[in-house]
């Protein structure tokens, strides 16, 4: 991950080697998504299951922490860049934060080395019945447990495309179709953000209290409805409602599905499928809720397309997928892991 970011800063331009460029780009944030998703499901696990039984959601929402204060840092590395004319910035400005990001790999690195391996997976591996490890996990999750991997892929799926749609298309749109200033977006956003920061661990540690489901379900309820009330709200022009839209949109209803969709997904699976059954309901939950939704809404948009309601319709469809299959998991905050 940290080596194919690096790279990109790298790049020669297209004017230097042609379609090449693109296609190198590309392939390298292709390997930088294929090593996130294998990382995704290893840093929640090792925190859920690190932790104490009436603190899981808690300690799960850490990777959702992660994920939230390294959208920020980006922004903010690129914000210093602002200062730059235009001819700099396209020629090496742009380069800097993917060279630089090297550093944070490295501590990364650092830290993941020395990571011991939770009680939970050691007793499952010392265990008689561990004896024997699944030759291809992946197969075996979907043999042993398909309704749990496309629960946990219907789960997540429409918050993570909220999210997607919220943090980078509308963005995208507003300043295309508002003619609003994408400085003043990324502002915005960056102020919800911050706010995210805090909110993120609040609904993890609620959800210790009163369920995952409790604070999910609601939060992937109120995305529907928020989806036809955010383009109003941007377009409206107002800093004011901007910065409410992005505030719903991200330190309210986003912080409440990230911050409990990580230990809802770990505590579906049991130990010898927790990792691969997490993680593969996650990254399919990405490529339809990451990839697939901003394409579509990117068609709904386009001349002769349905315009943005479209894009709502879509997102309040899949936001009740999420809610209804989340309800369908049931409540697993009880369940010991050894004997999930």
């Amino acid at each position: 991950m940290g080596l194919s970011t690096f790279l990109i800063g790298c790049l020669p331009s297209s004017a230097q080697i042609g379609a090449l460029a693109p296609i190198l780009l590309v392939t390298l944030r292709l390997i930088q998504g294929i090593a996130v998703g294998g990382e995704w499901g290893g840093a929640v696990l090792m925190a859920v299951e690190h932790a104490p039984k009436k603190s899981r959601g808690f300690f799960g929402g850490a990777a959702s922490l992660g994920s939230g204060a390294g959208v920020l840092l980006a922004y903010g590395a690129f914000a210093l860049l602002n200062n730059l004319d235009d001819e700099a910035f396209l020629t090496w400005g742009w380069r800097l934060p993917f060279l630089f990001s090297v550093v944070v790999v490295g501590v990364g690195l650092y830290v993941r080395l020395r990571v011991e391996e939770s009680p939970v997976f050691e007793s499952e591996q010392h265990s008689s019945e561990a004896t024997e490890k699944p030759p291809i996990p992946l197969i075996e999750v979907f043999r042993e447990r398909p309704g749990k991997v496309l629960l946990g892929i219907g789960t997540v799926s429409g918050t993570f495309m909220s999210q997607a749609i919220v943090s980078t298309f509308l963005i995208s749109y507003a300043a295309t179709h508002y003619g609003l200033h994408r400085s003043t977006l990324l502002t915005l956003l960056n102020v919800s953000l911050v706010i995210m920061i805090f909110t993120i661990p609040f609904f993890s540690f609620i959800s210790d209290k009163v369920g995952r489901r409790q604070i999910f379900i609601p939060a992937a309820v109120g995305y529907a409805v928020f989806a036809f009330v955010m383009f109003p709200m941007v377009g409206s022009g107002s800093p004011l409602i901007i910065l409410a839209t992005f505030i719903i949109g991200m330190a309210i209803l986003n912080s409440a599905a990230t911050g409990t969709s990580a230990t809802l997904l770990s505590e579906l699976f049991p130990t010898k499928f927790r990792y691969t059954g997490a993680g593969v309901a996650y990254q399919f939950a990405g490529l339809i809720g990451g990839g697939i939704g901003p394409l579509l809404a990117s068609i709904f948009v386009a001349p002769g397309g349905i315009g943005p309601i479209g894009v709502s319709i879509m997102l309040a469809a899949f936001c009740t997928l999420s809610a209804i299959c989340a309800y369908r998991i049931g409540d697993n905050r009880t369940v010991d892991l050894s004997d999930a």
